[in-house]
């Protein structure tokens, strides 16, 4: 059984408790909000001492290091998400922050 169809059996065995049996439009938004914040992707972090690549938003290119210490730019790294498996994923991440930065011109 995939893991979709084990929450939604689950929630719906847990709603029965309490309401006896009854479904509601209470019951199918909570069992949809539940599944949207499953389906969001896990923001990946680097562990100590692993390799990890950045979106360098000065250069517009990736750079790669490593997580030696919680340094106050590898909190910020990891604190907007900017850490990245591989050099592909950090220009893709650099590239959407350039296309924002044009597309904002102006914007005063």
């Amino acid at each position: 059984m995939d893991e979709s169809l084990k929450t939604l059996v689950r929630a719906w065995g847990e709603w029965k408790q309490v309401n006896g049996g009854m479904a509601t439009m209470f019951f199918l938004d909570s069992l949809a909000a539940q599944a949207e914040q499953e389906d969001k992707p896990k923001r990946w972090v680097p562990k100590f001492g692993e390799n990890y690549w950045f979106a360098d938003f000065f250069l517009g290119e990736a750079r790669e290091t490593f997580l030696a210490s919680k340094s106050a730019e590898d909190k910020a790294r990891i604190a907007i998400g900017n850490c990245f498996k591989t050099e592909a994923e950090a220009l893709k991440a650099a590239a959407r922050v350039k296309t924002a930065l044009l597309a904002s011109e102006g914007d005063e």
